[in-house]
C-alpha cells in the first residue's frame, strides 16, 4: 500500500487497502491518502496524547532525516519546515486534522482502552460487537526504537522534563489540538 502511494497509485493503494479485510490499525498510512480512502467503509480514528505521540515519533524516527531514505513510510509524511520537533509536532496535529476533514469519528485512545461506554460507541461505529476486558496499552515495538537509538535518533524525555522551548512549541503547535481532545491537558 505505501509502495503504491509513494507510486502516486493511490487507487492500486485503495484496492490493497480494501483486500486487508476487517483491519484494526493501519495508522497513520490512512492519513497519507490524499484524499479518504475507501469512503463507504466504516473509518474510525484514535487519538493518543499527543505529548505521547510525539515522544514515540521522536524515539522512532520520524521527521529523522539522516535515515528517512531507508524508511519508505516516512518519506510519504507531509514537509512542513521546522525543527524535527516542531514536524512530529505538526505531523500529529495535521493527522487529526485530516481524519476530522474526512467526518471520521475519533476516540480517544486511553477511554477505549479500558471497558467503557467510549469503547462501546467505538464498537457501534465500525459495526462489530463491544469487547469486554481491557485491551493492551502499549506499542511493543522497542527493536524499532532500539534500531533509532543505535542511529543516533537519541532519547526523548516524558513532558515534564521538555525543555521550555520545545514545551512552548508544542503548545503553539499541538495546543488547538490538544484542547479539543484533552481539555486542560496543561493541567495535567
Amino acid at each position: 500500500m505505501v509502495a503504491a502511494l509513494l507510486n502516486g497509485d493511490n487507487t492500486g493503494a485503495a484496492r490493497v487497502l480494501a483486500r486487508l479485510g476487517p483491519i484494526l490499525e493501519v495508522s497513520p498510512y490512512l492519513v497519507l491518502f490524499p484524499e479518504r480512502p475507501c469512503p463507504t467503509t466504516p473509518m474510525v480514528g484514535l487519538v493518543r496524547d499527543g505529548r505521547a505521540t510525539v515522544r514515540s515519533g521522536m524515539l522512532d524516527g520520524w521527521y529523522y532525516h539522516g535515515r528517512r531514505e531507508q524508511r519508505h513510510w516516512s518519506r510519504l509524511q507531509p514537509e512542513f519546515g521546522g525543527s524535527r520537533f516542531e514536524n512530529c509536532c505538526r505531523f500529529w496535529a495535521w493527522c487529526y486534522e485530516r481524519l476530522s476533514s474526512w467526518q471520521v469519528p475519533i476516540f480517544r485512545l486511553e477511554d477505549i482502552v479500558r471497558n467503557s461506554e467510549t469503547r462501546v460507541q467505538l464498537c457501534r461505529e465500525v459495526d462489530v460487537e463491544p469487547i469486554e476486558g481491557s485491551l493492551p496499552r502499549r506499542n511493543r515495538d522497542s527493536l524499532g526504537k532500539l534500531r533509532f537509538r543505535a542511529l543516533g535518533v537519541g532519547d526523548m524525555p516524558r513532558y515534564p522534563d521538555w525543555s521550555r522551548r520545545d514545551k512552548g512549541a508544542f503548545r503553539e503547535i499541538a495546543g488547538p489540538t490538544m484542547d479539543r481532545f484533552y481539555p486542560g491537558w496543561e493541567l495535567s
